[in-house]
């Protein structure tokens, strides 16, 4: 088991080192990229299909302090999707970096950003889970910068400070719920010691915790890094802020409530009830600003501001169906906002296309790209049979059920108001594209590079799947539990 989790960590980090290091070169820097990837990916797969489970410690630094990892089943869920989302992107980034000779350093970071998630999968206690979250933010960040313009610098630097301002709330927590646990390894339902719910500030520090770790999800009031990073971020790095990194945030959120602290300690006070109000305010203001943006990119941000709070929303109500939802709409969100990021990219490198209004008619031009943002959209939107429809269906009762008063029914309605205003500003770029205002403009198609379109199609084909498909998520909920 320990060479399996080495691998599926260090294979990329040190494939994404040897990437920055050798001169480059497109071929090897593509097998490079690709066998990483394979190897962590048959990795994860052999400790999932043949159900090895258990906890290694890697390093003792003192009694007290461990670096610790786990192979759970939660921690297989996000590294499988991780696995996916990387594979699917890196295939579009051999069209999207074709003719861009910093495509080395572009590969470095993506896999050290990848090889930080798998440590992160893998965490098995508070401290080496925030090692490797403080690790996917200095690795990511990069990404951002990949242009070195102004603006990408700007945006970089903002998201270093928000995401590190957000971990050092984090590390408060962290570092309190250390000495109050009767032991260090993670286990789910809690291992906070019988007294510490009750201590004096025990509420404002688990809030303050939440909100650090939640600004990578693109939390209220942390969220304002998102809607910078993402329009000047290449597209490929865009595709997975949104639709993956900000998981790492969510995978920490799940490791403190589920697995730290436990949801008896958390239910009904007036903490998990205004973590509650601040959840809910997320989703009405990304979808209120991303309702009033011209800019494509943009406008997909703050709807990723709006969406990852779904997930948050799932874990906060603290039942089975709220779990179930929070599961499926983290894997929906990353399948569909990766494939709505790269579409942005082929409107961006294809026909240099940047504003909203710009879209008019470009689906008769590149009518295969427009209708995989089209099933995309309906799938965010939560239209049947996509698994958005079924991720909210779950989260609505989930919230119904939840047995928190007022919120119980506001929450329902925060979820069908933005849906509302998904629709508006998703599907009214599909209405654009298909029809124009203009009748008599002749319309020609432009080829769509097939490395491109690809991962989409993939993509808009798992958005159908996995509503169609949707026993697997319950079923992973219950082995939770």
């Amino acid at each position: 088991m320990f060479a399996l989790l080495l691998l599926s960590v260090m294979a990329p980090i040190c494939a994404g080192i040897l990437s920055y290091c050798l001169p480059y070169r497109k071929k090897t820097n593509r097998i490079l990229t690709f066998a990483a990837l394979s190897v962590s990916a048959v990795c994860n797969a052999v400790l999932a299909i043949a159900g090895i489970r258990g906890d290694v410690t890697v390093l003792t630094v003192t009694p007290d302090i461990r670096f610790y990892n786990r192979v759970d089943n939660m921690g297989l869920f996000f590294a499988g999707l991780f696995c996916v989302a990387f594979l699917l992107v890196a295939v579009f980034a051999l069209s999207y970096f074709e003719k861009d000779n910093r495509k080395n350093k572009f590969d470095c970071f993506f896999l050290l950003s990848f090889g930080a998630l798998m440590a992160l999968c893998y965490a098995g206690n508070l401290l080496t889970m925030y090692i490797a979250f403080e690790m996917v933010t200095l690795f990511s960040m990069p990404l951002v910068l990949h242009d070195k313009t102004k603006e990408s610098i700007d945006a970089a630097l903002k998201y270093l400070l928000y995401s590190v301002g957000g971990a050092f709330l984090g590390f408060i927590g962290v570092v309190y719920l250390s000495m109050q646990c009767t032991t260090d390894a993670f286990a789910f339902g809690g291992i906070l010691s019988a007294d510490a719910a009750a201590k004096q500030g025990f509420g404002l520090i688990m809030l303050l915790t939440l909100i650090g770790f939640g600004a990578k999800c693109g939390m209220f009031p942390l969220h304002n890094w998102l809607p910078t990073a993402h329009p000047v971020a290449p597209a490929p790095a865009s595709s997975l802020l949104s639709g993956i990194i900000t998981k790492s945030g969510i995978v920490a959120v799940i490791r403190i409530v589920y697995y730290t602290v436990g949801t008896e300690n958390l239910r009904g006070t007036w903490m998990h009830k205004a973590w509650i109000i601040l959840i809910l305010t997320t989703v009405l203001l990304g979808s209120f600003m991303a309702v009033v943006q011209k800019n494509f990119k943009k406008r997909l941000a703050f709807s990723t501001v709006s969406q990852v709070s779904y997930v948050l929303l799932g874990l906060a109500v603290f039942n089975t169906e709220g779990l179930t939802g929070a599961f499926m709409q983290a894997a929906s969100h990353a399948v569909i906002k990766i494939c709505l990021f790269l579409v942005a990219g082929i409107m961006i490198h294809v026909l240099g296309l940047h504003d909203v209004d710009e879209l008019e008619g470009v689906g008769k031009k590149m009518p295969i790209t427009t209708w995989c943002y089209t099933i995309c959209s309906l799938g965010l939107v939560g239209v049947p049979p996509t698994s958005g429809f079924v991720a909210k269906w779950y989260l609505a009762t989930g919230a119904l059920d939840s047995g928190l008063g007022a919120i119980a029914v506001i929450a329902p309605i925060v979820l069908i108001i933005s849906a509302i205003l998904t629709a508006y500003y998703l599907l009214s770029v599909t209405i654009k594209a298909f029809f124009p205002s203009d009748k008599t403009v002749t319309y020609e198609r432009v080829r769509e590079p097939i490395a491109m379109v690809v991962p989409l199609i993939i993509l808009a084909v798992l958005t159908v799947v996995m509503g169609i498909w949707a026993e697997p998520f319950a079923a992973f909920t219950a082995s939770l539990l």
